[in-house]
């Protein structure tokens, strides 16, 4: 129970810096605050949050306008999987922050068809997962149905942006431990598991499509056999 409890105080942390990250330019003068658009707000409105729309995914990071002022300094490294429907997407993969660091990140654009071709929006929302989090010492403690017992509860739920009407039980977590690879959920295999490097790291970023059975008063029934 204390495990539980302090891994998901830590996720806590991350969600809190998520919500407000402050970067200074390379002058070291004025900084630039990301601030995470609140979809729970009654009064949201998602289109007052569009300024502009990009060819490609690696463009809508890189000029995005999602804080105040001038643009965060993120560039595409890597995609690892893009979840859509008819006017969404969610991308998980990597970006490259300011300062140089690589970080596994979620993110959500508005899309839309110009004459037969998709653009993205700007960033409307970002969730970082630093690698060190996730090879933190409590993880390592832990075994790997423990760890994914509160890693698919934190990020799937807690840690999700804005749920995709086309998607309602995509589920997908985040590992250093080689047995995820081993791992089934529900009784379900993942729709699949991804190796990534962070640094000299290896991660695992697996996902399911539809997650059966997922119903959030029911506890995930986890093994790696």
């Amino acid at each position: 129970m204390r495990k539980r409890i302090t891994f998901l105080l830590l996720g806590v942390c991350i969600l809190n810096l998520q919500g407000c990250i402050s970067f200074g330019d390379n002058e070291g003068n004025n900084t630039t605050r990301i601030e995470r658009v609140t979809e729970g707000d009654p009064d949201f409105n998602e289109e007052d949050h569009i300024k502009a729309y990009y060819p490609t995914i690696a463009e809508a990071i890189k000029n995005n306008t999602f804080s105040e002022g001038k643009p965060a300094d993120f560039t595409w490294v890597k995609t690892l999987k893009l979840v859509e429907d008819n006017d969404s997407c969610v991308f998980y993969g990597i970006i490259l922050q300011p300062g140089g660091e690589e970080i596994f990140a979620q993110m959500r654009f508005r899309t839309q068809n110009k004459d037969g071709r998709k653009e993205y929006s700007n960033l409307l929302s970002y969730g970082p997962v630093p690698g060190d989090f996730i090879n933190s010492r409590l993880h390592k403690n832990s075994s790997v149905t423990e760890e994914q017992d509160l890693s698919l509860n934190l990020y799937s739920n807690t840690y999700a942006t804005k749920s995709l009407k086309n998607h309602p039980n995509f589920a997908w977590s985040l590992s250093v431990k080689k047995e995820v690879k081993k791992i089934k959920v529900n009784n379900q295999k993942p729709t699949e598991i991804i190796p990534f490097k962070l640094g000299k790291e290896e991660f695992y970023f697996y996902y399911f499509d539809n997650l059966e059975n997922n119903d959030e008063n029911e506890e995930l029934v986890i093994t790696t056999q």
